[in-house]
């Protein structure tokens, strides 16, 4: 059975700044290519959920690169994928969650 996936309000104004700065710097090709990797990506999370790593054990928070520049942070909540946050790997890792 699939999973629900809920977007915070904190991932989806990152998706929005990621799509805005692919359009505007490498144009509607690359858009259409990284958006369809993070649907591709979130239709396997919604049925393998524990295919990304923990990242912080305590707040159950896990990871996955969707492209070498951008990794996906989510939780698990009962029969729910939250996904928090889309960081910019080049950003300061304390900025991840």
């Amino acid at each position: 059975m699939a999973l629900n996936i809920y977007w915070t309000r904190c991932a989806s104004v990152k998706f929005d700044s990621i799509i805005e700065y692919l359009e505007q710097n490498w144009g509607e090709q690359s858009t259409r290519k990284f958006v369809g990797e993070v649907y591709a990506l979130l239709d396997l999370l919604s049925i393998y959920p524990e295919v990304g790593p923990l990242q912080h054990e305590g707040r159950n928070i896990r990871g996955i690169v969707i492209v070498k520049q951008v990794t996906l942070f989510y939780k698990i909540e009962n029969k729910n994928i939250v996904l928090l946050n889309f960081f910019g790997n080049p950003q300061h890792p304390k900025k991840k969650f």
